[in-house]
């Protein structure tokens, strides 16, 4: 059988396959039957295939991926320059050899298994984790997915499993979560030095202004008393109600920087003196609720956090909300506290 180029009566060109045999014949007379068969569109069909073929080849051995074929009992037929390039192994050295003995071992063995149920089990998985071991002893990890391949009557006779070396994400995901943790540390640290120091200047406004104006205000006081010049006394008298707006001032000031009620009290002690505070002061309907159910409040540290932050939120709703009340409450269990601010306004 041969292949020849023919012109069909339409004028385009076609395919044939051309077929001939030789016919008995008396005398030296020689006759042939020849068959032409038009294989124009199964050659098309073919040649597309090849096309195809091609095409997936390329991407194959152009993949920046791992790409692994194996048979039915998990040992390695194929796979890309890539996948040899990042084992170390060139794949008439392993061929034929079991995958996840091969780049897996005793430590890996939570992956070693779900890598041998996947690639060996249905018809597709979805993403899973592998941690393969080079040739250099290195260990990468690789995100997976895999399909059965089938034959020609549906049965399975391998698997194919395409894997992404996510080495490098992982070790950086890694190091921004340790970054992370450290200015979270930082930052607890920063607040309880910044509570520190409220509590060294609330104490030394009480202990050193505010009694030094105590004082001032009684000696001014037994000094009214002994003047006879009611100009004198008025003066005083003046002088006396200065020093002690001073002195509610120099309190207000001393609760607003370091409440001793947090210390002394506890938490939910600090929220409801908060509430009253923040209504007294700026005239926002503020209520406080607890749920009480026996549980002992958070260390001074996280007791702090919890209390600036909810005097935050309450200044935030003052300042933008345009509310007319606002609830705090504060609940505890399952070993947390949690501390909700609710209003009323816009948001």
């Amino acid at each position: 059988i041969e292949e020849v180029q023919c012109r069909h009566l339409e004028g385009r060109d076609i395919i044939c396959a051309l077929t001939a045999s030789k016919l008995a014949a008396p005398g030296r007379t020689r006759k042939a039957v020849v068959v032409f068969e038009d294989v124009t569109e199964r050659k098309k069909a073919e040649m597309a295939l090849v096309r195809e073929r091609d095409f997936a080849e390329s991407l194959i051995e152009t993949a920046q991926a791992l790409v692994l074929v194996l048979d039915t009992r998990g040992r390695i037929v194929r796979f890309n320059p890539y996948t040899e390039d990042l084992l170390g192994y060139t794949l008439d050295e392993v061929r034929e050899k079991k995958w996840t003995e091969t780049f897996t071992d005793d430590e890996d063995r939570p992956y070693r298994d779900v890598s041998t149920r996947n690639m060996n089990g249905g018809e597709q998985t979805e993403k899973w984790t592998n941690t393969v071991i080079t040739r250099d002893g290195f260990r990468r990890i690789v995100n997976w997915h895999s399909k059965t391949l089938r034959g020609s009557k549906g049965e399975r006779v391998g698997t194919l499993a395409v894997g992404q070396d996510v080495t490098e994400a992982k070790e950086s995901e890694r190091k921004l979560s340790e970054n992370y943790e450290r200015m979270r540390l930082m930052s607890s640290e920063l607040a309880r030095t910044e509570e520190r120091e409220r509590q060294q200047l609330a104490t030394e406004l009480h202990d050193r202004i505010g009694q030094t104006m105590a004082v001032a205000k009684m000696k001014l006081e037994a000094l009214q008393k002994e003047t006879e010049s009611p100009k004198t006394s008025a003066s005083l008298e003046d002088i006396v109600g200065i020093i002690d707006q001073l002195i509610r001032d120099t309190r207000s000031l001393t609760f607003d920087l370091s409440p001793p009620v947090l210390y002394i009290l506890g938490l939910a002690a600090a929220l409801e003196w908060l509430t009253e505070q923040h209504q007294e002061k700026y005239g926002l309907r503020v209520t406080f609720k607890k749920q009480d159910n026996g549980l002992t409040d958070p260390d001074k540290d996280r007791a702090f956090v919890l209390f600036r932050c909810a005097q935050e939120l309450l200044m935030n709703v003052t300042k933008h909300a345009r509310a007319k009340s606002a609830l705090v409450s504060m609940k505890q269990g399952a070993g947390k506290t949690e501390i909700l601010v609710e209003d009323d306004g816009v948001g």
